[in-house]
């Protein structure tokens, strides 16, 4: 949207303040968006450029927009602002052995969490929406009292705050099952445990 902004409007007057979020999500149209708000900001000194991410390297972008040339640091344009997230101890298990049908996997491995762990929340990260609903259609068929809700942005809203609230008394566990694998945006208060397949969506381009 916002590159079909800069060509009705170049310098983007209507807007004070643009915010890039999670910039090390490269695409070809965000790496556009950030060489043209480079050049924006030469003609436009007023505007705001916020670029967030909690994994990027800050230091890269802070001096792809620094525009102080003259070695005085109370002279930049461009600063870096940390915020400390919370930090909570982790156990990590992995699987033995590469399994054939990770979505197989995933849904025992989610009645195995439901039979066997205290009671708690599982937030599962997969790789699309078709995948999404399979798992969620299979252990909710499963009958063993372990409620699965899918949760992704074209989901309605009410479904969407649905899962951020606990499992009620009648259920021993609650499945969220998630698109992308960003726990860090993700904050979800009763979320015990993950179940991350590590399968990623890739964009391939090919030259014709």
């Amino acid at each position: 949207m916002l590159l079909r902004e800069t060509m009705l409007d170049p310098l983007l007057s209507q807007y004070s303040v643009i915010m890039i979020d999670e910039a090390h999500e490269r695409s070809l149209h965000t790496d556009i968006i950030l060489g043209l708000l480079k050049k924006i900001r030469k003609k436009r000194s007023d505007l705001r450029i916020i670029i967030s991410s909690a994994t990027m390297d800050a230091e890269a972008f802070k001096q792809f927009f620094e525009t102080n040339r003259t070695g005085d640091p109370a002279k930049d344009t461009a600063v870096i602002v940390g915020v400390q997230g919370r930090q909570y101890p982790v156990t990590i298990n992995y699987v033995s052995k590469p399994v054939r049908d990770y979505l197989k996997a995933t849904i025992d491995t989610c009645l195995s969490i439901h039979k066997k762990q205290p009671r708690g929340d599982i937030l599962v990260f997969l790789t699309g929406k078709e995948e999404i609903e399979q798992v969620v259609r299979a252990i909710n068929n499963a009958d063993t009292g372990l409620q699965a809700m899918p949760l992704y942005a074209g989901l309605a809203n009410k479904h969407q705050v649905g899962c951020g609230l606990p499992a009620d008394n009648r259920i021993h566990y609650e499945c969220k099952i998630n698109l992308f694998p960003s726990i860090k945006a993700l904050c979800l208060e009763y979320i015990s445990l993950c179940d991350y397949s590590s399968f990623l969506l890739g964009s391939r381009f090919q030259a014709c």
